[in-house]
C-alpha cells in the first residue's frame, strides 16, 4: 500500500491546487517536486484516462510526461484535470446570447471580461462591477477563481451562464 507524499514531513512535497471536470470544488492535492505532469491524474494508466492537464489560463494541455518543474508547475500553483480540451460557453443576457470557446483551465473571471467586455454585451463601465455569471438555473455566484472546465463533464464540454445584477430588486 503506498501512502500520499506530505507536505509536513517532507520536504520534496508540493502542494498542488487541482480543479476538476465535474466540480467547481477545489483539491489539494501533495505531489512529489521531482515527479511528472501525470501524476497530478486521477489515474497515470493511459488506457483508463483521457484527462489531461492545463496550467490556468493556458490553451494548450501540458505534455504528461515532462517534469513539475518543467511544466512550470510550483508550490500552490493552480492547475485544471480534465478530459474536456475546449469549453463552449455561452451567456445569457436581455435576450440575447453570446458563445466562444474557451479553455478548460480559463477562469470565470475571464469569461465574465469576454462577456461584459466590447467583444460580449459592451456594458457600460459603471455597470461591470455591477454584475455577476451565473450558471444557467442556478442562483448563486461562482468565484472569480473556478476554471470554466469544472462547470462541464465530458462529453458535454459546454456550459450555459446568465449575465445578471448583483443587486436585484424585490417587491
Amino acid at each position: 500500500m503506498t501512502t500520499s507524499p506530505n507536505p509536513e514531513t517532507d520536504k520534496n512535497v508540493i502542494e498542488v491546487y487541482v480543479h476538476t471536470e465535474g466540480t467547481p470544488d477545489l483539491q489539494l492535492l501533495p505531489v512529489n517536486r521531482d515527479g511528472h505532469v501525470r501524476d497530478l491524474l486521477t489515474t497515470d494508466d493511459p488506457a483508463v484516462s483521457d484527462e489531461s492537464i492545463w496550467l490556468t489560463e493556458q490553451d494548450e494541455p501540458l505534455e504528461l510526461e515532462i517534469s513539475l518543474v518543467d511544466a512550470g508547475i510550483t508550490e500552490r500553483c493552480h492547475v485544471h484535470r480534465g478530459c474536456c480540451t475546449s469549453v463552449k460557453a455561452r451567456v445569457h443576457y436581455n435576450g440575447t446570447a453570446y458563445d466562444r470557446s474557451f479553455s478548460p483551465a480559463t477562469p470565470v473571471a475571464q469569461v465574465y471580461r469576454w462577456a461584459a467586455g466590447e467583444d460580449g454585451f459592451k456594458l457600460p463601465s459603471e455597470e461591470i462591477p455591477r454584475h455577476a455569471l451565473l450558471v444557467r438555473g442556478t442562483s448563486e455566484f461562482l468565484d472569480a477563481e473556478v476554471h470554466v472546465g469544472s462547470l462541464t463533464t465530458s462529453p458535454r464540454c459546454d456550459v450555459d451562464f446568465d449575465l445578471v445584477p448583483k443587486k436585484r430588486f424585490e417587491g
